[in-house]
């Protein structure tokens, strides 16, 4: 059970709703003392009981509700909230009194917070499968790969060992040859497709664990990113180098690198290598700037 530093359940909720209306329809009769004495119990009931609607029904429970230590007073107190014909306390079975308003507002509160609480799962379950779905199943990438591998081997093999059958008279026409890895939308064969996956969802769990925090980030825009660089020539074991590096040793510098996207990664990249130690690797971009005497530099 969690409490604060006045030792009350944090679990509980701190009030309760309150209707003019029925409140001063059900305590007309009382006079101003007992109007008080009636209002105590109510706010000790809901601060102090378990089920925050009950009350001993014993001197010293109404002595300690009500906040009243003269005995003629209480009893006269008593008398007047617990009248026969309208007892605005309820008596239960297990010898408490409890007050029916704060039982409903209780139980009405408790339905609210458990919706509440079922909502807000739902909420991170859908989330959680949601980025499990866009993370790469590893069984899937390895199946694909066996199968490319074996569709090659057999293209290789059935060139080498020719058919020894003697052809039809008619022969069919001969299928297309198979291709390995044909091109898939981007420009990028299966297999790139693949490895751009792996490298996506590589990143996003390493930086995040190293920086301790969910990235925020869309994982196609960080694919599209680290696809790019892989075109302007980045090797896939450099980028793998460089997201280990930023995730590990970098957090323990004074003036770290902070990367969360893969066009943070692209951006910073030569600055990265330099202070890795190693080279910056793929094809840089350059262009031609005019000099005073006419002619031309690359910059």
């Amino acid at each position: 059970m969690c409490k604060d530093e006045s030792g009350s359940d944090m679990n509980k909720s701190p009030a309760f709703q309150f209707y003019p209306d029925k409140f001063f329809a059900g305590t007309r009769h009382l006079t101003d003392k007992a109007f008080r004495a009636y209002v105590n119990i109510m706010c000790w009931m809901w601060q102090h009981s378990p089920d925050q609607h009950s009350m001993n029904d014993t001197d010293m429970g109404w002595r300690i509700s009500t906040d009243i230590k003269d005995p003629e007073c209480l009893q006269s107190i008593r008398s007047e909230i617990m009248v026969e014909e309208h007892p605005l306390l309820k008596a239960r079975d297990d010898g408490k009194l409890y007050c029916n308003g704060l039982r409903k507002e209780f139980k009405k509160q408790e339905k609210r917070r458990k919706q509440t609480q079922k909502a807000a799962k739902a909420s991170w379950e859908s989330r959680l499968q949601k980025n499990s779905d866009n993370e790469p199943d590893s069984a899937d990438a390895d199946a694909n790969a066996m199968q490319t591998h074996s569709e090659s081997t057999g293209d290789a093999e059935q060139a080498q060992c020719p058919s020894t059958l003697t052809p039809p008279l008619s022969p069919s026409p001969s299928p297309p040859p198979a291709t390995h890895n044909k091109e898939v939308e981007g420009g990028m064969t299966a297999e790139e497709k693949t490895k751009l996956k792996c490298l996506t969802a590589y990143f996003l769990n390493a930086i995040g664990r190293g920086y301790g925090r969910k990235l925020t980030t869309k994982p196609l825009s960080t694919s599209n990113a680290l696809k790019a660089m892989m075109k302007d020539g980045v090797a896939e074991k450099d980028i793998r180098a460089a997201i280990d590096w930023l995730a590990g040793p970098n957090q323990e510098r004074e003036c770290r690198y902070e990367v969360l996207s893969g066009g943070s990664l692209r951006e910073k990249w030569d600055r990265i290598c330099v202070a890795m130690g190693k080279p910056k690797g793929g094809k840089r971009k350059t262009k031609q700037i005019a000099t005073s005497d006419g002619g031309f530099m690359e910059g």
